[in-house]
């Protein structure tokens, strides 16, 4: 009776842990269950593939047309638009009206600024795709989606269900494990400037996987994929990275601070 009573805290702990995890899975189990979430994946998937631009247009303007939550169609939107450089006109004024129609002229605040961002935008002929590069450039997108192990990921996409690794950690995975960006410094020189600015120390440089602690910093904001990413690389290479962000964000939360300006 006294192990009994001893092990009681113990017990209801576990009890609390158990409802928590019943409750996520609950939640999780709805989003499994919702019709629209495989045609959200397809869209993401062949975004950041660059295949299928033509389906995703489809499958967006469903999703207006439904009017399902509006943070859905309009994540979709910008990703298609930031992975592809921008939409083409023609798409662009479809969806920009088409969105306004279905879930008010509030949005054109919002709109507006998501296009001064450079989230939402046109195409401009002659503009480099940097994310189109990124990917090709540093194998971002893992050859075969289909067969890719979760269970024993081989990269750090496992993080987004093995269709893509995150850039600014396979960013900091280069500089860690090659003691700066060499290798990639002209892929850098394209990224420089408003986007992208990079140096590299001439002195105090170790060799390999062997520095043991580094400090990658997220100024801006980094979202738990990155930090999960990050976690990856730190124990695949035996090493130590303290994350350390202004702030923990998603594609919802930032689109919802966007409007919360208007």
């Amino acid at each position: 009776m006294k192990a009994f009573v001893t092990e009681l805290g113990s017990l209801k702990e576990q009890h609390r842990a158990v409802e928590t995890h019943i409750g996520a899975c609950e939640v999780i189990n709805r989003e499994k269950k919702s019709k629209f979430l495989m045609k959200q994946l397809q869209v993401e998937h062949a975004a950041l593939e660059g295949t299928d631009e033509k389906e995703c247009l489809e499958v967006i303007e469903e999703l207006i047309n439904r009017q399902v939550t509006w943070l859905i169609p309009l994540r979709l939107m910008c990703l298609l638009s930031l992975a592809s450089g921008g939409l083409k006109p023609r798409a662009y004024q479809m969806l920009k009206t088409q969105y306004i129609q279905s879930y008010g002229y509030d949005y054109v605040i919002t709109l507006n600024r998501l296009e001064d961002m450079g989230w939402l935008k046109e195409q401009v002929e002659k503009q480099p795709q940097v994310f189109r590069t990124a990917t090709k450039r540093l194998k971002l997108i893992p050859r075969d989606v289909e067969n890719y192990d979760l269970a024993d990921p081989p990269d750090t996409a496992y993080v987004f269900g093995g269709a893509y690794c995150p850039l600014s950690c396979h960013l900091a995975q280069h500089a860690i494990l090659n003691n700066g960006w060499k290798g990639i410094d002209d892929f850098c020189q394209q990224l420089s400037n408003d986007v992208f600015t990079f140096s590299q120390a001439a002195s105090q440089r170790t060799t390999g996987a062997s520095k043991g602690f580094t400090v990658v910093y997220f100024v801006g904001g980094c979202t738990f994929s990155e930090v999960n990413a990050l976690r990856y690389i730190a124990k695949k290479n035996g090493i130590q990275i303290q994350i350390i962000t202004t702030n923990l964000c998603n594609a919802s939360s930032m689109l919802k601070d966007v409007v919360s300006y208007n």
